[in-house]
């Protein structure tokens, strides 16, 4: 389950909704990396990770639209198994404090012999705000209209410094709440090295730190100090 900044229905939808409108162009990347763990909000789902990814997103009625597949292949607990995530967004600027609200649904496929966690849909509801001196902050809640998540919600933080004309280090930190039962889930930082060695492909090694939290659904499989690492290429077109 790809927990994203990037939680953006499918390509088509996006297509359809801008189809009226002549000037709007659809901006597309695909994407490819390998992970030595999975973490999804600070749960350890399993080792060797594989991914493969395509995005589209276009401006239409004053609306930031975005839709993707995301496709994991990893191993739990021995077994191979694999994942697929269809997402798609609608944000706007709000014109209140400098926010930017958005909606959007993430459904999630896994194999059906994996035993590892069962399909999921959700819907979610998000704020984003810049703070200034290159901070960004979002505030995102996510609804699980088929099983449950117990009304998970997260806050999450971000800069980007730059290096050079082509490297940048991406900061990214996350704070898990689990609503219903009111227990922090966990905390997940990231640190990306981004290098935009092509005008339109970024590779981005990584490293990720996972911490536990009190809540049961979201701590169970991680470890009180858990570091992963990983790498990300990205193509836009």
């Amino acid at each position: 389950m790809q927990n994203y900044c990037k939680t953006i229905g499918a390509l088509a939808a996006a297509s359809a909704l801008v189809a009226g409108t002549a000037k709007a162009e659809i901006e597309y990347s695909i994407n490819g990396g390998y992970h030595n763990e999975y973490i999804w909000r600070g749960i350890d789902l399993g080792n060797d990770m594989t991914t493969a990814g395509v995005d589209a997103a276009t401006e239409a009625y004053g609306l930031d639209i975005s839709a993707g597949l995301w496709y994991a292949s990893f191993d739990a607990a021995g077994d191979q198994t694999s994942e697929l995530d269809i997402y798609g967004e609608v944000a706007k600027e709000l014109g209140v404090w400098g926010l930017t609200g958005a909606i959007g649904y993430i459904k999630y496929v896994n194999d059906d012999t994996s035993g590892v966690v069962d399909d999921a849909q959700e819907v979610y509801f998000g704020l984003s705000k810049d703070l200034g001196y290159g901070i960004s902050a979002d505030l995102t809640y996510y609804w699980d209209v088929e099983t449950d998540n117990e009304g998970y919600t997260e806050l999450g933080f971000s800069k980007s410094y730059e290096l050079t004309e082509c490297v940048s280090l991406g900061l990214d930190t996350r704070l898990g709440y689990a609503y219903e039962e009111g227990d922090f889930a966990n905390w997940v930082t990231t640190a990306a090295l981004d290098w935009e060695f092509t005008e339109d492909a970024v590779l981005s090694p990584y490293v990720l730190y996972a911490n536990e939290g009190e809540n049961t659904t979201y701590y169970e499989n991680v470890s009180t100090h858990e570091f992963i690492g990983g790498v990300n290429l990205t193509v836009s077109f």
